[in-house]
């Protein structure tokens, strides 16, 4: 055997027992029969004296280690957490939110009715674990971290679905059952804000917060500007007459988009350009300046040319974000 394949057999650190539980190599017996977690064939426990104990396919395979091992991991949270489901039992989660900014603690089975051993959300996108509602509605996913999986595409994805996304390392070895253990390991890649969810009359949805963002350019004066404002906990929430959208950062990169511009330190303005109907151009800004932050939306007509320009002024601390948006939407 090469040092490859043997460094290959090594990493077989997980199988399933004839009962179908997962046992890593710590904890495995002679005389035991022990099956691939991946493809279900039979595999030998190695305890020798020579080599560091490992599993071992009994015939050839195309099984990675770490596709076993993502295997086995999601095998052992998806029986803890049937268990869990079954028996009724809380489990706590907290997260400091990127929403609100304030610290939030949950029941992750809240509503939860089952729990599916590998989930294909849109047949491309795979979560190891879907916890779901009575109704079919996933309420929470876990995906096994490691090298290779999962890639930054399908977290990414997975985020903007305002799923709660649990990543776990497949490093992890179970001990004891104990999943609230292996849970403070994994990390919160997306996680609903219970402030937002409770504040109905928010405007977060993008077509709806584009069209607002167009409408208020097309009476007079033909620009707006105003400032991220703190409601109720929530924060960067910007007022546009009645409507109330809800607008941080990441929100604005994703529903309007634009070229960011660090300005000087702790200022910067994304600006962002739409067409108008009309043969013209909205011109959008979204500021940061130190601890402040507001919008701007202008409209120019087709025969202008806005030419934003931004002096030293702006870079004195007095200066906040709504004096650099008022400043770019209403010069010229």
């Amino acid at each position: 055997m090469n040092k490859s394949m043997i460094s290959n057999a090594i990493a077989y650190r997980w199988a399933l027992n004839e009962a179908g539980y997962p046992i890593p190599i710590t904890a495995a017996q002679r005389g035991q029969r022990y099956f691939c977690p991946l493809c279900h064939g039979p595999m030998i426990a190695r305890l020798g004296d020579q080599l560091q104990h490992h599993f071992g396919h009994e015939d050839n395979t195309d099984c990675t280690p770490q596709a076993v091992t993502r295997a086995a991991v999601r095998r052992w949270i998806t029986i803890q957490l049937r268990d869990a489901v079954s028996k009724h039992q809380v489990i706590k989660i907290e997260w400091d939110c990127s929403k609100c900014g304030n610290h939030h603690s949950a029941n992750l089975l809240e509503g939860v009715t089952q729990v599916l051993e590998g989930h294909l959300w849109d047949r491309v996108h795979y979560a190891d674990v879907a916890l779901e509602d009575a109704a079919g509605n996933d309420r929470a996913l876990i995906l096994i971290q490691d090298e290779l999986m999962p890639l930054p595409e399908t977290l990414t994805f997975f985020i903007k679905q305002r799923v709660f996304t649990i990543t776990i390392p497949a490093t992890i070895t179970p001990a004891e059952g104990d999943f609230v253990a292996i849970l403070s390991q994994g990390q919160i890649v997306g996680a609903s804000c219970p402030m937002l969810q409770a504040a109905s009359n928010i405007i977060q949805d993008p077509e709806t917060q584009r069209q607002i963002l167009r409408d208020v350019v097309a009476r007079w004066p033909g620009y707006f500007y105003g400032p991220l404002e703190t409601i109720d906990g929530l924060a960067h929430i910007l007022r546009i007459g009645n409507h109330e959208l809800w607008l941080p950062p990441e929100q604005w990169r994703d529903v309007i988009g634009g070229t960011r511009n660090p300005l000087a330190p702790a200022v910067q303005v994304t600006m962002q350009t739409w067409p108008h109907t009309d043969g013209g151009v909205i011109w959008l800004y979204y500021a940061i300046v130190r601890d402040t932050g507001a919008v701007g939306i202008r409209r120019y007509g087709p025969t202008q040319t806005p030419m934003p320009y931004i002096d030293a002024r702006f870079r004195n601390r007095q200066t906040t974000a709504l004096d650099l948006v008022k400043y770019l939407v209403t010069q010229g």
